[in-house]
Formats: C-alpha cells, structure tokens, sequence
C-alpha cells in the first residue's frame, strides 16, 4: 500500500519565505525576504524588506539533511526533519536551521491510488503547547480541542477550511470558531465555498500573510532567539 507524507505545519508570524536575520541587535529586527533556488548547491537572493543593516545580497546555498526522527503522537507517526541551510553571499554568510514535521495521510480518494487513510493535525496542537512565542497562528484544514483556546487567549488567528474537505472535516474548524468568539479571541475565518483539503492554501496564502503582517510582536527577549 503506497503512501504520502505531507507537511505538519504550525503557521506563525513568519512563513518558510521570510526570515530574520540575526547579525546584531538592529539586523535582528530587520525583515528579509530569501528566495532559493535549488537548496542542493543552488543560488539564493536576499531582498530587505525594511531598512537595516542587511543589504540585498545574493551567491550560493547548500543543505545538510538529517534523518528524520520518528515520534508517536496520539497513535499517528510524525517524522521530524531538521535541516540546517548555509547560504554564502558576497556581503557574508548565513545559517538557517528548519524544523519540519510530516504525517503520513490519505490523498482524498484520487482515482488510481491507494494511500493510507490518515488525518494530520498540526497547528491547535503545537500552538497551545508554546503560547508565548507565536505573534499569531494560521490554522488551515485542521481541527482540534476548544480546552486548548484557553492557553491562546492573547494570539489572533486565522483560520481557513474548505467546506467540502473530504480529510478532515469542516465542522472541526466551525467548532473552534464558535470557541474563539465565546472568548473574545481576535480572529478571521475563511470557508472556502467546495475547496476540499489542500487546495484551499494557496488562493488564501496573500490573507494569511497579510494577517501576520498586522499582528506582529513589537519586542522578542533575547531568550527566544
């Protein structure tokens, strides 16, 4: 029986494009964009998005995989990839360390394949766990405990679902939108009117960012860093 890995992934103030750069107190705070191409010995740009210290500067990237790390969480294997990215430029260089999870699911009965059947719920499970990092949070095709919104009183989010969503159903993201208005928590959803599982991220990707673009952390400890 074939199977598929897919991405877990816990949306916050800063999508996988994005990145801070942390070559001092005032590059720490400046805002990038970094676009590669071919991580395995590619090329990358690097455009600031605000004015700082780092200047636009491209050259040459490579990769270090690591095995992922198999863990069980509530009976489903997640395996945890960590790779670190050195990206080496004509004004110095740059380390990036990614961590990334995937689960094993079902490819919403495509005709001609037979993949496991299985659901991957990422970001109401990670989110609550660490409260005080996110400056917000983007659920997308998800589902998860109302209990845990009580530990995210103070993060927005922004949820988006499809409401013909064969993986995991909508009523899942419906119930914890009820929740979040009966706590007041700020927040914007989006029911994407017969979008199925997956296909609803990338029409909605510019809301997300925008939302993230709205609610940033003014200040970050150094212990967080």
């Amino acid at each position: 029986m074939k199977a598929r890995l897919v991405p877990l992934v816990a949306l916050a103030a800063a999508l996988t494009l994005t990145a801070v750069a942390a070559a001092g107190p005032d590059a720490a705070k400046q805002r990038v964009a970094i676009n590669i191409k071919n991580p395995d010995n590619g090329t990358f740009v690097l455009t600031p998005l605000q004015v700082g210290t780092l200047k636009r500067d491209s050259g040459t990237v490579s990769v270090v995989y690591k095995d992922p790390t198999p863990v069980m969480r509530d009976g489903q294997a997640v395996y945890v990839y960590r790779n670190t990215y050195t990206l080496k430029g004509k004004h110095g260089n740059m380390s990036i360390r990614e961590r990334s999870e995937w689960v094993d699911v079902s490819n919403e009965k495509a005709p001609g394949h037979d993949y496991t059947p299985g659901v991957g719920i990422g970001t109401w499970k990670v989110a609550p766990k660490y409260p005080d990092i996110w400056a917000a949070i983007a659920p997308i095709s998800g589902n998860g405990n109302p209990a845990v919104l009580e530990k995210l009183r103070g993060v927005p989010e922004i949820i988006v679902h499809g409401d013909a969503d064969p993986t995991v159903p909508v009523t899942g993201s419906r119930t914890m939108v009820a929740k979040l208005k009966e706590l007041g928590i700020e927040h914007k959803y989006i029911e994407v009117p017969g979008g199925l599982h997956s296909d609803v991220v990338g029409p909605n990707l510019a809301a997300i960012v925008e939302f993230f673009d709205a609610h940033r952390k003014t200040a970050r400890s150094t212990s967080q860093q």
